[in-house]
C-alpha cells in the first residue's frame, strides 16, 4: 500500500466515524487536494483488491470499511 492509498483509507475511515456512512468519490478527490476522479477510482479499487475495503454495487455511498481496512486506519489515531 502507497502513502496516498493509506491516507485516503484514514479518510474513508474518519468520515464514516464522523457521519455515519462514507464520502462519495468527489469529496475523497476534494479531501485528497482535488485528485482526478479516475485517480480515486484506482486507490478505491487497490484497497479493494488488498481487502481493506468492500463496495456496494449501485449505491452512490458505497465504500464498507472491511474488519482489515478498520484496524489499518485505527493505527493512524
Amino acid at each position: 500500500m502507497t502513502p496516498k492509498e493509506f491516507q485516503t483509507l484514514v479518510y474513508i475511515h474518519q468520515y464514516i466515524q464522523t457521519h455515519g456512512y462514507s464520502p462519495t468519490y468527489t469529496e475523497i478527490a476534494n479531501a485528497r487536494s482535488n485528485k482526478s476522479i479516475g485517480y480515486i477510482t484506482r486507490v478505491i479499487s487497490n484497497l479493494h483488491d488488498a481487502g481493506l475495503i468492500d463496495r456496494q454495487p449501485a449505491a452512490k455511498r458505497n465504500i464498507i470499511l472491511t474488519d482489515k481496512g478498520e484496524k489499518l486506519a485505527k493505527i493512524s489515531q
